[in-house]
């Protein structure tokens, strides 16, 4: 049942994200064919620099778009008129959660997929290629591309945490009576200032624990300090995700409140 889940999931976020990456990759083809013909005709100078900036914006539209659809996605099928049907499925309430975390992940996956793709195909040469190399060959030898992709991962665990914080102030605000909306959004900002009332806190003791940092002239110690600081923080938005869907799971078993 899990499998069907997906699958019907799936098919309603194609509906809605595909045309945007066709989108996408088409203004990405439309970049790289202006670029071949610059040097020729130097007017499209002007309809590659346009392209450029809607590109750009285009990026950023499609990951506000993905999480927009994911969270009404979420609403629609859960907690309104179609949420009858759906609590009525043979399925448990562990593995509706479990759906929708998926899709979560899913489409952020391919929409990540979809603008490296897009990148490439406008910008990329062996001129970039040659100074990506360059680039990732002098962070190594610095020793700084650890801590580097220890954020990478932290920012990618950052998005997955606002998600399910988001899924979980949903899933209290509208398990309660009056506007749902308003409830929603009210516990969202609970919830996140308590998460970064706990995440001040652990500032405090790790600066209290290494006070040599704040004083050092080794960057190596700096970098081994912000690797395990970045690595603790990893571990802290795990156990939240973990909270946020335990706390949707409870609403959602116990507290349902449907329209």
């Amino acid at each position: 049942m899990l499998g069907k889940l997906l699958k019907y999931d799936i098919k309603w976020q194609a509906k809605r994200l595909v045309p945007l990456y066709l989108i996408m990759l088409g203004s990405a083809a439309a970049i790289r064919i202006i670029d071949l013909f610059r040097d020729t005709f130097s007017f499209l100078n002007i309809f590659y620099g346009l392209l450029t900036v809607a590109f750009i914006f285009l990026i950023i539209i499609g990951f506000i778009y993905m999480a927009f659809t994911n969270i009404k996605r979420y609403i629609d099928s859960l907690f309104k008129d179609e949420g009858y049907l759906t609590h009525t499925l043979p399925v448990t309430k562990s593995n509706l959660l479990l759906t929708k975390f998926i899709m979560a992940a899913l489409t952020f996956a391919f929409t990540i997929i979809v603008i490296i793709l897009a990148i490439s195909i406008a910008y990329m040469n062996s001129n970039i290629i040659d100074g990506l190399n360059y680039i990732l060959d002098y962070l190594s030898m610095q020793g700084i591309l650890k801590p580097l992709i220890l954020f990478m991962i932290l920012m990618i665990f950052e998005y997955f945490f606002y998600m399910f914080l988001i899924f979980t102030s949903i899933s209290i605000g509208y398990s309660k009576n009056g506007n749902k909306n308003v409830n929603s959004v009210l516990w969202a900002i609970v919830i996140y200032f308590i998460v970064q009332a706990i995440n001040l806190i652990y500032m405090g003791i790790i600066s209290f624990m290494h006070p040599e940092v704040l004083t050092a002239n080794n960057p190596a110690v700096v970098i081994d300090f912000l690797s395990n600081f970045v690595l603790g923080y990893l571990v802290f938005e795990i156990i939240y995700i973990g909270v946020f869907y335990y706390i949707s799971y409870n609403r959602m078993n116990k507290h349902l409140n449907l329209p």
